[in-house]
C-alpha cells in the first residue's frame, strides 16, 4: 500500500502488516504505524501494488499548479514507520491529486472553476520524488480541483460533482487535447449569482442503472448520493443543484476507495538512452613525485 498525503508526503506499508479486523469493526489509525502528524496531514490518495515498476509513472499535481511525474521504483522504501518526500512543494501549497501513467498517458487537469486542461505526459520530464514540480496549467487567480489520466484514444465517460450539489457528464474526449501552457477551455459554466467549484471528478466504467457516492459535506457530514443520470452534459450548459443537497450547505470530498495497480499493465514508456562511451581513468597512468616545502622551486 502506497499513500500520499497533501503534504506532498507518501508512505508505504506492506498490507499483511495492517491489523486484520472484521467487515463492520472500526479501522485503525495509520498513525499507530507511521509516524506523522495526523492532524494537519491528511492522505489524499493511496493505491494498491505488487511492485514498484521501473516503466510505470506516478503523476502529482499541487492545487496551486504545479505537475511532475517520477517512476514507481523511486518510491521504494525500506522503512515502514515513517513519511517520505513525493513532492516538494511552495509555501501555502498543498499536494492535490495523484494519477497513474504508462509512459504516454493524456492528462486531464480540472480547476476549481469549472475549466479544465488537457495534454499529453511526455511533455514532463522525469524527475525523482525530492524535486518540485514544473507549471501545470495558467490558473489566472484558480485553483487545481483533481486529476485524472487516460490511455490514448481511451473514450471514458467522467462524473463532475460541484461543492453546491450539481452532478454532470463528459466525455474526456470533448476536451481539446492541447500544449500544457495553453489557456483552459470551459467544461462547466457557472452563474455569478450562483458559482459553483469542483471538489471531486469521477471515471465511469460500467456504470448500472445507478451509483452510489459518499460525500462529507459542511453540515452534514457525510452524506449517501445516489447517481442515476448519465446522460452527457453538454459543456455550455450552466451548473446548477441537482443533488440532495440543502441551499447553505458545501459539499467538500468525496469518499475514495483507492485504486488498485494492475500488475499486467503495459507500459509505452522509453527512456532515453544516456550517452555512452568510455571514460578513461587518467588516476592509472598519472606519477606522483612527493616535493618537499624546503624546495627551492617551491618557495
Amino acid at each position: 500500500l502506497i499513500a500520499f498525503t497533501n503534504k506532498g508526503n507518501f508512505v508505504v506499508l506492506p498490507v499483511h502488516q495492517i491489523t486484520e479486523t472484521k467487515w463492520k469493526d472500526e479501522g485503525k489509525p495509520l498513525s499507530i504505524k507511521i509516524t506523522y502528524n495526523a492532524q494537519e496531514e491528511k492522505i489524499i490518495k493511496a493505491f494498491t501494488l505488487k511492485a514498484f515498476r521501473k516503466d510505470l509513472f506516478f503523476v502529482l499535481v499541487s492545487k496551486n499548479g504545479q505537475i511532475k511525474r517520477t517512476l514507481m521504483s523511486d518510491f521504494i522504501t525500506t522503512k515502514y514507520n515513517r513519511t517520505y518526500t513525493a513532492m516538494r512543494l511552495l509555501a501555502n501549497d498543498e499536494l492535490i491529486d495523484v494519477s497513474t501513467s504508462t509512459g504516454s498517458d493524456n492528462i486531464l487537469l480540472f480547476l476549481a472553476n469549472g475549466e479544465a486542461s488537457f495534454y499529453n505526459e511526455d511533455v514532463l520530464t522525469p524527475i525523482g520524488p525530492k524535486a518540485g514540480g514544473v507549471k501545470a496549467v495558467k490558473l489566472n487567480r484558480n485553483y487545481v480541483a483533481a486529476m485524472l489520466t487516460f490511455k490514448k484514444d481511451e473514450k471514458t465517460k467522467v462524473m463532475i460533482i460541484t461543492d453546491h450539489g450539481c452532478s454532470r457528464m463528459i466525455d474526456n474526449l470533448h476536451v481539446p487535447l492541447t500544449k500544457r501552457l495553453i489557456k483552459p477551455v470551459v467544461i462547466m459554466p457557472t452563474f455569478k449569482g450562483d458559482p459553483h467549484k469542483i471538489v471531486a471528478v469521477k471515471k465511469l466504467i460500467n456504470v448500472g442503472d445507478e451509483i452510489t457516492v459518499f460525500a462529507i459535506s459542511q453540515l452534514k457530514g457525510l452524506l449517501k448520493l445516489k447517481i442515476t443520470d448519465f446522460y452527457m452534459t453538454p459543456l455550455d450548459k450552466y451548473a446548477k443543484t441537482n443533488l440532495p443537497v440543502i441551499k447553505k450547505d458545501h459539499l467538500l470530498r468525496l469518499y475514495s476507495h483507492g485504486e488498485h495497480i494492475n500488475p499486467n499493465t503495459k507500459s509505452t514508456y522509453k527512456p532515453k538512452p544516456s550517452p555512452t562511451g568510455e571514460v578513461k581513468d587518467n588516476k592509472k597512468n598519472q606519477k606522483y613525485t612527493q616535493i618537499s616545502m624546503f624546495d627551492e622551486d617551491n618557495k
